[in-house]
């Protein structure tokens, strides 16, 4: 498990920073108000990073079922799925 980000007034929200919040309010290790009050967030802001955690895991799983279905992949390509896109970013265009 990633440990949580330190609270800082310059702290930038990378994407590992985010998921490692996320992660720890829903093992428990964290309440959604100690992470509001720890790193001055908004409720909309921790549903928002929530909502693409969820949907990032739902893409990545999607993803991962094909690859392994053999949709039309080599053997060699078939081992090692495509990371997904990241949610924060945007999405690739390909």
């Amino acid at each position: 498990m990633v440990d949580l980000p330190e609270p800082a007034l310059d702290l930038r929200w990378t994407p590992e920073r985010k998921q490692a919040v996320i992660e720890a309010i829903e093992r428990g290790r964290l309440s959604v108000a100690e992470a509001l009050a720890r790193y001055g967030l908004s409720l909309e802001e921790v549903d928002s990073w929530r909502r693409g955690i969820v949907s990032l895991r739902a893409l990545q799983a999607r993803q991962g079922a094909t690859w392994r279905k053999g949709g039309g992949g080599s053997r060699e390509v078939e081992k090692t799925a495509p990371e997904a896109p990241c949610a924060w970013r945007g999405r690739s265009r390909r």
